[in-house]
């Protein structure tokens, strides 16, 4: 999924618009402003700005679309979900956590700009983040109200912040036991992306909590398919360090490949399910879903070429 561009699905929403109107507000926030140190504003800038896909963002421009509501209207609250995840890459490659040295083919910010300004620069992105939500003119006052609760619950103990303690330091076992810790270290971004989505577009209730189910399914289909990344790939083709989990169980350590691949078909089905079931236009929604499958099966054939390689037979290890 490098070109997420190619994604608009029907004339609702045109994927490669949204992207530019979220790159520009982004760019826009992070210029280097007179009251503000340089390398401070260099460091955020250097993980937010930098690749990635920006599938949050994107997601969360497409919830709203789905609902009616102009991307527009969105892009704030998108912007404020990319800054966030971006404040969370940088706390989750720290020495004291992942321990990370790549991410997304460059080296991870600490080992750029020191691990003190790393972490200021996560903390600056986060403040940013409340600040586009707070002041956007976009939203009334009660949609900034319940966007700033929604990114909190994200980033609290229930969501980012306890999932990466109990990644850290509890010992899940089980499958089950893997995805409660994937649900609140992955899948909550997701769920707000949605929950924002549907804010900016002035949907509540039962079909609000659908289509953050939607979103929560999709984020366990994501991060099972970063266990497969990283359990199957070269740093250099993944972009970052691997075999990141080797002293913690993940999905595909504990199930096997089949169980893993099964649960993430779920997961997606799942959403899909949601999604329709919403009552919205989950066009390109579905899109989005059919990639991601699309990324799994492209995911499993390139392993078993790889594992029909290295014992003599099969093809050259390349996926279609």
């Amino acid at each position: 999924m490098n070109d997420l561009s190619n994604l608009t699905a029907d004339l609702h929403f045109d994927a490669a618009d949204a992207l530019g109107r979220l790159a520009e507000r982004l760019e826009v926030t992070w210029r280097s402003p007179l009251d503000q140190p340089p390398t401070l504003t260099s460091a955020g800038r250097y993980t937010l700005l930098q690749g990635g896909k920006r599938i949050r963002g994107l997601f969360t421009m497409m919830v709203a679309s789905a609902w009616g509501c102009p991307v527009e209207r969105a892009v704030d609250v998108a912007a404020a979900v990319e800054m966030i995840h971006a404040a969370s890459l940088i706390i989750d490659d720290l020495p004291c956590m992942d321990d990370g040295s790549l991410r997304r083919g460059l080296p991870t910010n600490h080992v750029v700009h020191g691990e003190a300004t790393a972490i200021l620069a996560a903390f600056a992105l986060m403040g940013e983040a409340f600040a586009a939500v707070a002041s956007s003119a976009a939203l009334a006052d009660r949609q900034r109200t319940e966007a700033t609760t929604a990114l909190a619950a994200a980033i609290g103990p229930p969501g980012l912040t306890g999932g990466q303690y109990e990644d850290l330091y509890a010992s899940a076992a089980t499958l089950d036991a893997v995805e409660r810790v994937h649900r609140s270290k992955t899948a909550a971004l997701f769920v707000a992306a949605a929950e924002l989505g549907s804010i900016a577009a002035g949907i509540g209730g039962p079909r609000r909590t659908l289509m953050m189910d939607c979103g929560a399914c999709l984020g366990l289909a994501f991060q099972a398919l970063d266990d497969f990344i990283d359990v199957s790939d070269t740093a250099a083709a993944a972009g970052k360090d691997v075999l990141q989990d080797q002293a913690r169980a993940n999905i595909v350590t504990i199930a096997g490949d089949d169980v893993a691949v099964g649960r993430i078909a779920r997961h997606i089905a799942t959403a899909r399910d949601c999604a329709e079931a919403s009552g919205a236009n989950p066009v390109a929604i579905t899109a989005l879903l059919a990639e991601t499958e699309r990324m799994l099966i492209a995911r499993r054939r390139s392993d078993t070429a790889r594992s029909s390689s290295t014992t003599g037979g099969g093809d050259d290890g390349r996926s279609p």
